[in-house]
């Protein structure tokens, strides 16, 4: 509870005290003047209670006001009920207040209705400021699904430039593993035509020797 509200509590009580010391010295028939005194204690209470009112957090005022108005109308009740029970000349004196009163209620709304104007315009400034906040992160948001989808694109396209390279490399792996055999192939020919060359140069050899071995 905020140091306004506790204050405003305190004038609250004293305003309850006030109105049964009113009862009594009504059922002790004392002198109007006393009487008149208190009243006007109690209209300095509810001016000071409204003070208490204007210096509550924004976020309470709405709250309040409502139990500030409520503690005005019942005073002004309990003045009303108790100057009319009075003689003329109390009743007299209690119009006269009341009638300030009246003046000070109308002050009062004034006020009040300027604080609530004012609010009024602090909430729409403040509303004005988050709209344009939304506005700028819808940008920023906007943007940034833009750049997303730009970066999707480039990365579908290099998925695309991978899998092509994927295809190329496995054509020239099986080139290779191609020209591997067919190069096996060839030493294993080659490696046959040198034995057979060696076969047949045997063969002329000894062809020739048991050719002069005869002679």
């Amino acid at each position: 509870m905020s140091s306004s509200s506790r204050r405003f509590e305190d004038l609250k009580d004293e305003l309850i005290s006030l109105k049964e010391k009113i009862r009594i010295h009504r059922r002790r028939n004392a002198n109007e003047l006393t009487i008149n005194k208190l009243f006007i204690d109690g209209d300095r209470l509810i001016e000071m209670l409204r003070n208490e009112v204007a210096k509550c957090p924004p976020q309470v005022q709405s709250e309040m006001n409502g139990r500030f108005f409520a503690l005005m109308n019942e005073w002004n009740a309990f003045k009303k009920t108790t100057t009319t029970s009075s003689n003329g000349g109390s009743r007299s004196m209690g119009s006269t207040f009341g009638q300030q009163n009246s003046y000070n209620t109308d002050g009062t709304q004034r006020q009040i209705l300027a604080q609530a104007i004012g609010s009024l315009e602090q909430t729409s400034l403040s509303l004005h400021r988050s709209e344009m906040v939304a506005r700028e992160t819808e940008e920023i948001g906007t943007n940034i699904v833009d750049e997303l989808g730009n970066q999707r694109e480039s990365l579908l396209r290099t998925r695309e430039t991978l899998e092509t390279n994927n295809e190329n490399l496995k054509r020239t792996h099986r080139l290779i593993r191609t020209i591997n055999t067919t190069l096996i192939t060839n030493k294993c020919l080659l490696i046959v035509i040198i034995l057979m060359e060696i076969l047949i140069l045997l063969a002329i050899i000894a062809y020739r020797f048991i050719i002069h071995h005869h002679k």
